[in-house]
């Protein structure tokens, strides 16, 4: 998997990075070279300090972000959560594994695709509340791949091309625990 480690108002030296690529080194069992993965060091505040750790596998995208006192703390917690994301979605797509086959390889050490670009962020900022712009690929998918990556994530929400329509489509989590499609009329 290839790593990449970057801090933002925050300086990575080299036993901090040493250690995260030693840590990061565990999910090289779940993910081959074509993998990519950010790790992003910052501050939060005066005291805390963040970790943020995006996969890109294929089309879909892990992501896990912690905060703390300690970076090492919030690193430490950052891939605990990643690897619980690992193993529920593991544990689903061996439940679907017909309907996901392709994307089980990247479970598994023998997989072989490619990854996908990493999105773009920029801040702005209105009237005193600040807005955070992302720009990423639109990848065909049904309604069930959609809410897979939505879960991957650990988002609410996901923005998504339909295989079928060629629409952008949204897939949200309801609050009953089920998922709703908006499908505008455009």
């Amino acid at each position: 998997m290839k790593l990449e480690i970057f801090g933002v108002g925050l300086k990575v030296g080299p036993q901090l990075e040493k250690r995260i690529r030693r840590k990061m080194e565990k999910f090289d069992k779940y993910f081959d070279e074509t993998a990519s993965c950010q790790v992003k060091c910052s501050k939060d505040g005066q005291d805390l300090r963040k970790v943020e750790i995006t996969i890109y596998v294929k089309k879909h995208i892990l992501r896990a972000e912690k905060t703390d006192e300690d970076i090492l703390t919030a690193l430490d917690s950052a891939i605990a959560a990643l690897e619980g994301q690992i193993r529920k979605q593991k544990s689903k797509l061996k439940k679907r594994k017909k309907d996901y086959a392709y994307l089980e390889d990247f479970f598994q050490e023998e997989a072989d695709v490619e990854a996908e670009l990493e999105p773009q962020t920029e801040t702005g900022d209105l009237n005193g509340a600040t807005f955070r712009f992302k720009t990423f690929p639109l990848s065909p998918m049904n309604h069930e791949e959609a809410a897979l990556q939505m879960e991957l994530m650990g988002h609410d929400f996901f923005l998504y091309l339909d295989g079928e329509t060629g629409k952008v489509n949204l897939v949200y989590k309801r609050r009953d625990g089920n998922y709703g499609v908006l499908d505008p009329d455009y």
